[in-house]
């Protein structure tokens, strides 16, 4: 695993671009086993960087990363923002300044704001623009518009402007030269699998990438406990009880991105994830409880190699996503699966409760039912309203199916980001949960969905609202008014 120098660097409000400091998207990052997982100026916890609470204004995170918390901040790219960033990886000897030829041309055809990444081997350039789709980075050369962070070092490269320039045509023009595009389904199923036989070097040589990600990190027992159940066949257990495809695509992701951040390139990381799951299956052939036989292991020889390679094609292609990310970066937070089970789990809660509260005469005072946040705060309201708190749904959730300690919070405050449920805050600090197409509490003090906040909905909205709730009752209104 590679390591980085630790160095401090003299990071001012003035050494970044002006158009970052209007944006309160920053984070802090604290160098750990050679990777920079990111915190929570505020809190001083580690956290997802994909999440909107744990940003802070440019001025907070420079705070902490002075009095020496840290080892730097990083601004967070957003789907809302219009910037995009290009990180050019191991081409530049700090020693010297020397950057590589091919790269420096790539650089000079961007002319936006570029400085030399944290470490002094790299180069980070800005500019206002999105990746086109269909492609896919390769090692020293990374494109990202969305949820991923840069660091800041406040070295500034002298041949590029101090400023983030408009460059999305050159952009599309760089990507088309320099990276490769996203196989399509027919490229794929030319693709060549690695061969059957790995043999038991490849084995050990997997294992021990395996050992150390999981057990040389603190991503907590549960963690293991889901990785080793995909591993054995207990899809069931895990969500996937009639899903033996999606429990198996999961797995290759895991696996390849283990093998990734161990070291291993992308080539020899498809190898091992393809030689490990191969003799995994082998070794236990039928999934656990169901009895059926696992779909890698399972049809002619045709059917085999034409399933195995549409699922490990889809995984490599799509493995960052939510929960590796909540793995790699879960640090001494004990995070869990976040399957699509579990989020019908918890969107089963948080509808159960919302129109339980709706249809109660009368519901509970939320001075007794305060969500982590106004617990935190020691707030609370002694106001009634008729939508639940997030500890009450992640109660009721974990009746139905056990997470650990903050999962279900960190589904919740997902669904609320993808626009499939909203929060309002009453009073100093007590906070509610509720679906989307619900209407907003009449006594909100603001509203907060999809990412951002937002004054909630007239009066004259809220007593148009009239929902008809199926019950043992029948079909019935579930106007809030009603309460």
């Amino acid at each position: 695993m590679k390591k980085y120098p630790i160095k401090r660097h003299n990071i001012s409000a003035e050494s970044v671009p002006k158009t970052l400091r209007e944006h309160n998207q920053w984070i802090c990052w604290r160098h750990e086993e050679g990777k920079k997982p990111p915190f929570d100026p505020e809190t001083n916890c580690k956290r997802n960087p994909i999440n909107t609470e744990t940003w802070s204004d440019l001025e907070t995170a420079l705070d902490s990363y002075r009095r020496g918390n840290y080892d730097g901040i990083g601004f967070v790219l957003t789907d809302e923002d219009p910037f995009a960033g290009v990180d050019f990886d191991d081409i530049r000897e700090p020693s010297t300044g020397d950057v590589d030829e091919k790269i420096e041309g790539i650089i000079k055809r961007l002319n936006s704001y570029s400085e030399v990444s944290p470490s002094g081997t790299g180069i980070h350039t800005l500019i206002q623009g999105e990746k086109p789709s269909g492609y896919t980075n390769i090692e020293n050369i990374e494109v990202y518009d969305s949820k991923q962070y840069f660091t800041f070092s406040g070295e500034h490269l002298e041949s590029t402007p101090k400023t983030i320039k408009d460059r999305r045509e050159e952009l599309i023009s760089i990507c088309e030269q320099h990276l490769p595009k996203k196989s399509t389904r027919n490229e794929r199923d030319r693709a060549e699998l690695p061969a059957d036989d790995g043999g038991e070097k490849i084995i050990e040589e997997a294992r021990g990438y395996i050992r150390d990600f999981l057990y040389g990190q603190e991503t907590g027992p549960r963690a293991r406990k889901y990785y080793n159940d995909l591993l054995n066949g207990r899809y069931a257990k895990r969500g996937f009880k009639n899903d033996r495809s999606g429990a198996e695509t999961t797995l290759c992701s895991f696996l390849y991105g283990i093998f990734l951040d161990g070291g291993a390139d992308r080539q020899q990381a498809r190898s091992l994830t393809y030689h490990y799951f191969t003799h995994a299956a082998t070794e236990n052939p039928y999934t656990k409880r169901s009895g059926e036989r696992r779909k890698w292991v399972a049809g002619s020889a045709d059917c085999q190699r034409n399933y195995r390679q549409n699922t490990l094609d889809y995984a490599i292609e799509n493995f960052e996503f939510e929960i590796w990310n909540l793995w790699r970066q879960s640090g001494n937070r004990k995070t869990n699966d976040y399957s699509e089970h579990a989020y019908e789990i918890a969107m089963d809660a948080l509808y159960e409760l919302t129109v339980a509260y709706s249809l109660s005469s009368n519901p509970p005072t939320l001075s007794i039912n305060m969500t982590p946040e106004s617990q935190e705060s020691g707030g609370g309201s002694s106001s009634e309203n008729p939508y639940p708190t997030m500890g009450e749904i992640v109660e009721r959730a974990r009746k139905e199916y056990e997470l650990s300690e903050g999962s279900y919070e960190n589904i919740l405050r997902n669904i609320r980001q993808k626009g499939g449920a909203k929060m309002a805050r009453i009073g100093s600090s007590t906070y509610v949960y509720y679906p989307a197409t619900y209407p907003d509490p009449a006594d909100a003090c603001y509203v907060k969905v999809e990412g951002k906040k937002r004054d909630p909905e007239p009066e004259s909205q809220r007593e148009e609202w009239n929902q008809e709730v199926m019950t043992d009752r029948g079909t019935i209104s579930a106007k809030p008014e009603s309460n």
